[in-house]
């Protein structure tokens, strides 16, 4: 199976606003168990993000690995998106991502 890279502005997006989502994500394992269901994190990465024991260290881990699962931000933001405790974290990263379309538009 061949994975199509996450383009470099959803990458910079993404890492822009780290510290935001893992202050604003408050349900990880709603949003693990919609990744597995999409075949987006394996049963492995999902039992190694329930090892940590402060959810924030878990979600600082899975915001690391979603860059290299390939080009799943949209899928990502409508995971966050699904649950109550994440709209808030799917908010601040949908603003950042057009923030970021909009200063690399070229120019006419």
């Amino acid at each position: 199976m061949t994975v199509t890279a996450m383009p470099t502005l959803d990458r910079e997006a993404l890492r822009s606003c780290h510290v935001d989502l893992i202050k604003n994500i408050d349900d990880l394992s709603s949003i693990c168990a919609y990744l597995y269901q999409s075949n987006i994190i394996s049963a492995h990465d999902k039992e190694f993000l329930k090892s940590f024991q402060h959810p924030t260290d878990a979600i600082d881990q899975l915001l690391m690995m979603i860059p290299k699962k390939g080009n799943i931000l949209n899928i990502f933001i409508s995971i966050l998106q699904q649950s109550r405790g994440n709209q808030e974290a799917a908010k601040i990263l949908v603003q950042k991502r057009l923030g970021f379309a909009e200063r690399k538009e070229p120019e006419q």
